[in-house]
């Protein structure tokens, strides 16, 4: 106490009288104020769990608000969402129907552009159109006859195409074909070389003429020779049902032929005929070839179409079987029948 009122008596006046004032202050709070139990400095761990806990409420609290928060937002999120899907969804179905009726329109307008050309093809895309080809016959009928024959046989019927009276492409004959050989020759009609009744199916005619038999005449008997002959033709009935087939009589031969002779050629004509006629079908014709191309008077091959070596026949012979035979086709109904 002498040290304070010491250092107090060497102080001006009124320093002293504020810090007795002070002093005095400091003592009355002191007085008043309870102390916490314990030091005053207190463990620093009570201070941590203290302020744990503080920050875990506060954090709580702070979570339930933002979780609040969130909820509000995600549902006013959501609902704006679901316009937007709801209204995005109801343009894009009128769009798609929209489309899908454009689309629709559009198939539709293809589909009858589609059938009109394939009207239009079926209609005007024959098969022997696309080819040139000696006219021939008077028939009203004649155009639509030829541009749809294909020719089958031997070097008789291989004239029609020499001669130009039908293309490359719908002939199917060549030398030396016979029916007991048949089966040997090959075309190549676009799909590879095929067996003859094979190349004519490729080719796929509606109307088909036949003329086989003078390699025959001298390897054969008639019977065996038209037995053998029938199955050739239901061999390409069993291909092409629809086709009309006309097997061609066996043509003549000059008077003086050294290979054979017409009553011989007549006798395996006869054969022909009544195999044909065995068919009992409207799609199946015997057509006398002989009876066109021979001399009435001698019943040889008439010189006026004859190709010179008393067996073949000349330009004007083709000519004029295809005239016969359109009216043939004609008196028959046959037209009704070829596609």
């Amino acid at each position: 106490m002498k040290k304070i009122i010491t250092i107090l008596s060497g102080l001006p006046y009124m320093a002293v009288l504020f810090t007795v004032a002070v002093f005095g202050l400091m003592v009355i709070l002191c007085g008043s104020q309870k102390l916490p139990d314990g030091p005053l400095t207190r463990d620093m761990s009570v201070v941590a769990q203290a302020y744990q806990e503080t920050t875990v409420s506060t954090t709580a609290t702070t979570a339930t608000t933002t979780e609040t928060e969130t909820t509000l937002t995600t549902e006013e999120t959501t609902t704006e969402t679901t316009e937007t899907t709801e209204t995005s969804t109801s343009a894009d179905t009128e769009t798609t129907t929209d489309t899908s009726a454009e689309t629709t329109a559009d198939t539709s307008d293809v589909s009858a552009s589609s059938n009109s050309q394939a009207s239009n093809t079926n209609t005007s895309a024959v098969p022997n159109e696309i080819y040139d080809f000696v006219s021939a016959g008077e028939s009203p009928n004649s155009s639509f006859y030829q541009s749809r024959l294909t020719v089958i046989g031997d070097s008789i019927a291989y004239g029609f195409n020499c001669y130009g009276f039908i293309p490359t492409e719908h002939n199917l004959a060549t030398e030396s074909v016979s029916i007991w050989n048949f089966s040997e020759f090959t075309f190549d009609k676009g799909g590879g070389y095929m067996s003859i009744v094979d190349a004519a199916n490729y080719v796929h005619p509606s109307l088909i003429y036949i003329s086989l038999g003078l390699n025959d005449v001298n390897n054969h008997d008639p019977a065996g020779f038209a037995a053998s002959y029938s199955a050739i033709i239901s061999q390409l009935q069993s291909y092409m049902p629809d086709a009309v087939i006309v097997i061609g009589s066996i043509t003549p031969v000059s008077a003086d032929c050294w290979f054979t002779d017409n009553a011989t050629i007549m006798e395996y004509n006869n054969a022909i005929a009544g195999m044909a006629a065995g068919f009992a079908s409207p799609r199946v014709l015997y057509f006398d070839a002989f009876s066109v191309l021979c001399d009435p008077n001698t019943m040889a091959q008439n010189s006026a179409h004859a190709g010179g070596d008393g067996i073949h026949l000349g330009p004007s012979a083709y000519s004029l079987v295809l005239s016969s035979l359109f009216n043939f086709l004609d008196y028959n109904g046959a037209a009704d029948l070829i596609y």
